[in-house]
């Protein structure tokens, strides 16, 4: 019997919201971190609130042909990474191949990871469908997701199972109320 979404235990998997996807410019992808930067930040924020946790995700080695150095690797500006986050690299697209993703993220108790970043229909794509490969529950963060043509979103979330900013909310305060009681 399926889970609902409410009784799962999530983990939030942040891809790639690095600098280094940005030295070249790229006017379509600048508008849909414009609009969907907040969300990625406000689901960090959630989790760190509920104690849940949260991997970043960065890749490693170069960006669409540029090697960017130290200054690329960091997360881009307004996303709150906290001291207990962890931080996972990776050198392929799917964050699960070749990385210990997957048993740290049921280490912790969780059956289920929420991607949110970036690119969508790229790095979180290959993600989601890794999650599957790695038995765990994928799910994509309806309104925390960057990609690389905005005009793809909607496809990623008819394909894709996805949570939304209430439903996240509802499932991090369930688990709250039973860690509590």
């Amino acid at each position: 019997m399926a889970k609902d979404k409410s009784q799962r235990n999530l983990a939030l998997v942040v891809v790639d919201v690095q600098r280094k996807f940005f030295f070249v410019p790229h006017p379509s992808a600048e508008a849909s971190r414009d609009m969907h930067l907040e969300g990625v930040a406000t689901l960090v924020d959630m989790f760190h609130e509920a104690g849940r946790p949260v991997f970043f995700v960065v890749h490693d080695g170069p960006a669409r042909g540029t090697c960017s150095g130290e200054e690329g690797m960091e997360l881009l500006d307004g996303i709150p990474a906290g001291p207990d986050d962890i931080f996972v690299h990776k050198t392929h697209m799917n964050a699960f191949n070749g990385t210990d993703l997957a048993e740290m993220i049921r280490e912790l108790g969780c059956d289920t990871a929420l991607i949110c970043g970036m690119y969508a229909e790229h790095c979180a794509m290959a993600t989601y469908w890794g999650a599957w490969d790695n038995g765990l529950s994928p799910f994509m963060a309806k309104g925390g997701m960057i990609a690389f043509r905005e005009e793809v979103l909607e496809s990623v979330y008819a394909v894709c199972r996805t949570f939304d900013f209430d439903e996240v909310a509802e499932n991090l305060s369930r688990a709250a109320d039973e860690r509590f009681h």
